[in-house]
């Protein structure tokens, strides 16, 4: 006969059904796998969606504001990426000499 899944745990493996999805563990242990289940997607439900309308619809997981962690990464690529545009921008209208404009190109172009 199968046994529990659990680690250490040698009972008789009891087969949930739609409780515990089908796995293989003890009445004990099956039972707070579903519990443990059952709050997991009751917290889920409490928490505010992404600010990413368009594309996501994944949850905000605590700690963060705004966006889901795939989003924010995402957010945060384009806000660095704005910055060293606007750097080399601003590099260039600072621009004032042929040599200052020499280095530009090295630095920007090269």
């Amino acid at each position: 006969m199968p046994v529990c899944k659990m680690n250490g745990c040698r009972e008789q493996a009891v087969y949930g059904g739609s409780d515990w999805g089908h796995k293989r563990y003890c009445q004990f242990h099956g039972s707070e796998y579903a519990r443990k289940k059952r709050e997991f997607n009751e917290r889920q439900k409490l928490l505010p969606e992404c600010e990413n309308f368009s594309t996501c619809r994944n949850k905000v997981p605590p700690g963060r504001e705004r966006f889901c962690t795939e989003c924010q990464k995402q957010y945060d690529a384009r806000v660095a990426a704005q910055q060293i545009e606007d750097e080399r921008i601003g590099d260039l209208h600072r621009c004032q000499t042929v040599d200052h404009l020499k280095w530009w190109i090295e630095k920007w172009v090269l």
